[in-house]
């Protein structure tokens, strides 16, 4: 929501920016060139993205092509239909292709409408749910409300929050501090209890039966039906009955949902579980195991790097001197000679070691390298050659978009074929405003707040928060 007077905010947002996932929605990855200069880009959906220019938004096409004149304290695109969600004095409405307003402005807040064809609004700080003519679905009587995820949304009634269906019908009768769903599911869902002055997670279906009830400190929902619990900074792993498949023993777990293995974290080394618990690999890694596309994972024996397959066994032999995860095309970076390539899964290779270093291939069909120069990272395809050239700070990166910033602290983004968006660069990028801190030297990324968490002494209006997070 865009000034929602959330109880759970903090929690949320940084949930939610653990994920999101995705939050970009693969920007421009359909995009050609355009010399605009723009401060923000937004979230991109069905052709059309929001963007800031000026200080204020409009909304762009697929060729840069500007569709709602910048003329708006707010813009967001719509996941159905054709309208635009828009804030004019102060008020928030929903315009058409044209820029003509179909729901007028007058709601104090509002978010975009779903794919279910639901928007959330709030008028007289009351939250209900409308259809794209402006009809209430749902009438308002929420504290918040948010927007549909499926068939399913979260609001919040007398400081507790629910989950309801369309017809705003309660799923639970127990209501969270928070509810959220970050798995493939729709049937689960992790919540938050108060309990007194500490709060505790669960598992609890779309009936509002407590599968796993709250009593952890986090929790996380894996596709086979059973959750990554952490308790007193110990992390376990439990089945839907309760019963453990892995203690609580270690210092973090990951579920791998391919290779359908945990690998768990105790001090310095990392074990291999199958999915009744039992250890695959009777050894000890000393290096966190990341597990590539084709599952294999680099290894280092007697200071030489190679790969390993779930069960423990060299499918390549040690041989270089560090090595990283596969990723697309099964191509893997390796570094030999004091140069980073990539070899195949078979452990020849097929690009030469001539970078300093190379991070594996994404979706998007592309890998970061680094040239010479300490900060100056570019991009190449599949067959080394470079399709953005070596000067840029690499910043973070999507499926379907290339994100790279600049020494002046400017956001640049490109598709596969390595074509600019913005030729000017943006300030910001995303549903969160995700920059780059403002200390001098420093590319740590921040979106909360000017600084980034190395440098938050300097920030002093959210120092004390930060300090709370602690």
């Amino acid at each position: 929501m865009i000034k929602k007077k959330i109880i759970i905010i903090v929690v949320s947002i940084l949930l939610f920016a653990v994920i999101t996932g995705c939050a970009i929605y693969f920007l421009v990855s359909f995009f050609g060139k355009t010399s605009e200069k723009y401060d923000e880009a937004n979230l991109f959906k069905n052709g059309y993205v929001a963007v800031k220019k000026d200080g204020n938004w409009g909304i762009i096409d697929k060729k840069g092509k500007a569709v709602i004149p910048f003329e708006y304290e707010d813009a967001k695109v719509c996941e159905s239909g054709n309208l635009f969600l828009v804030k004019e004095d102060g008020k928030y409405g929903f315009v058409n292709k044209n820029g003509i307003f179909e729901i007028s402005n007058v709601y104090d807040d509002a978010d975009i409408f779903s794919e279910n064809g639901l928007a959330p609004v709030e008028k007289n700080d009351k939250w209900g749910y409308i259809n794209n003519k402006g009809e209430y679905v749902i009438k308002p009587q929420y504290e918040l409300a948010f927007e549909f995820q499926g068939k399913t949304a979260v609001v919040s009634i007398d400081g507790k929050n629910y989950l309801i269906d369309e017809n705003g019908d309660k799923y639970f009768k127990k209501g969270y501090f928070n509810i959220s769903n970050y798995s493939d599911s729709d049937e689960y869902f992790e919540v938050t209890e108060e309990k007194g002055d500490t709060f505790k997670d669960g598992i609890v279906d779309i009936n509002g039966n407590e599968i796993i009830v709250p009593q952890f400190d986090s929790v996380r929902l894996n596709d086979n039906e059973t959750v990554i619990a952490e308790k007193n900074k110990k992390y376990g792993v439990l089945d839907f009955n309760g019963k453990y498949i892995l203690e609580p023993i270690f210092d973090d777990i990951y579920y791998s949902p391919k290779q359908k293995v945990y690998t768990a974290k105790k001090g310095k080394a990392t074990e291999i579980f199958d999915e009744n618990g039992d250890k695959i690999v009777d050894k000890d890694f000393e290096r966190e195991l990341t597990f590539g596309e084709n599952g294999l994972v680099p290894i280092n024996k007697n200071k030489k790097w190679g790969y390993i397959d779930v069960k423990g066994e060299y499918v390549i032999e040690p041989q270089f001197e560090d090595a990283k995860k596969f990723g697309a095309f099964d191509m893997a970076p390796i570094k030999k000679e004091g140069k980073w390539g990539y070899i195949d899964d078979n452990g020849k290779i097929v690009i030469e070691p001539v970078f300093d270093d190379a991070e594996p291939f994404g979706q998007n069909g592309v890998a970061y390298v680094k040239s010479d120069h300490a900060s100056d990272w570019g991009c190449i395809d599949k067959d080394g050659a470079g399709i953005i050239s070596c000067l840029y700070h690499k910043f973070m990166d999507y499926d379907d978009v290339v994100v790279l910033g600049s020494d002046n602290k400017k956001i640049f983004l490109f598709n596969a074929k390595g074509e600019k968006l913005n030729d000017e660069g943006f300030d910001a990028i995303g549903n969160f405003d995700e920059h780059y801190c403002k200390q001098e030297g420093c590319y740590n990324l921040t979106t909360l707040r000017d600084y980034c968490y190395d440098h938050r002494e300097l920030d002093d209006e959210f120092y004390g928060i930060y300090d709370d997070l602690d």
